[in-house]
């Protein structure tokens, strides 16, 4: 039976939609193989340092995709000046396709490579930190995958020798907004002991931020805990909180024992006060 003129036109129309959704698709995932995205560096770099509120330099390759998920990657990325500045081999962002198109940055997947953070602190017990604005809400981005992989923290006192090292942290969490809350579980090497890492934290404020960690040495047969709370008054950190030491979580000893008290510890200094000792 031959089909009205009419329902010609809208076959055709039909026809040409899907035509052109398929062109685009492909354009899609075949566009970016073209794309020379280090063509973009200096407007990607100034629009991470407007977020940021410090100089951003990606001195790496920069990598990028549209399907099936947005994903951006910046190799050796330097955030912030001199002795302050945040360095890493690779920052990866792999963002949620659906909550982007309605205007909200969620990051499917964060992941941080090789970051080095150095932190001084001077004779009074200021810390020296690398100095961030915000140019957007931090509430804005939501981090349901967090990854770091061979972080290294270094901590140097006023004359500039170096006080504290961790080193090759990693970490797998999540991160409800870039000012918390916080938690997820890795590894870390202080003192040429490997450490693994429990970490919870709440949402960071004028108050401070509660912080509850889990550390458990892999050479000897205890485990370190703490639950409290971390401010700073006037550039000075400052802990209060409890701190406990036990056998490992799960592990049967033939004479149970325990150690906790309260801890009070600054930059300069620590205290363990109501010390209480069970054997036995």
């Amino acid at each position: 039976m031959p089909r009205a003129p009419s329902e010609l036109p809208l076959q055709t129309t039909l026809l040409g939609i899907a035509i052109a959704l398929i062109i685009a698709l492909v354009a899609a995932l075949v566009g970016p193989l073209f794309i020379d995205w280090s063509n973009y560096r200096p407007v990607i770099e100034a629009e991470a340092g407007r977020l940021v509120g410090a100089p951003v330099r990606v001195t790496g390759p920069i990598d990028g995709r549209l399907l099936p998920s947005p994903r951006l990657t910046l190799h050796d990325v330097t955030v912030g000046q001199g002795g302050n500045a945040i360095r890493a081999g690779a920052l990866d962002v792999q963002f949620a396709l659906t909550p982007l198109m309605r205007g909200q940055w969620q990051a499917e997947d964060l992941r941080l490579a090789n970051p080095e953070i150095t932190v001084g602190v001077d004779a009074s017990g200021h810390l020296r930190l690398p100095n961030f604005a915000f140019g957007f809400a931090p509430d804005a981005l939501t981090v349901e995958r967090l990854e770091v992989e061979g972080g290294k923290l270094i901590v140097k006192d006023a004359g500039g020798a170096t006080t504290l090292t961790l080193d090759h942290v990693f970490f797998n969490g999540r991160a409800r907004s870039l000012l918390g809350p916080f938690n997820g579980s890795g590894s870390l090497v202080a003192g040429g002991n490997h450490y693994s890492l429990d970490l919870a934290s709440g949402r960071y404020g004028s108050d401070g931020i509660k912080l509850r960690i889990g550390l458990q040495p892999a050479e000897h047969p205890f485990s370190i805990a703490s639950d409290g709370a971390l401010t700073f008054t006037d550039g000075k950190p400052k802990f209060d909180g409890s701190l406990s030491l036990g056998p490992p979580p799960g592990m049967k000893s033939a004479t149970p024992w325990h150690i906790s008290g309260r801890l009070a510890a600054g930059a300069n200094s620590a205290l363990l006060q109501n010390l209480q000792v069970v054997y036995g």
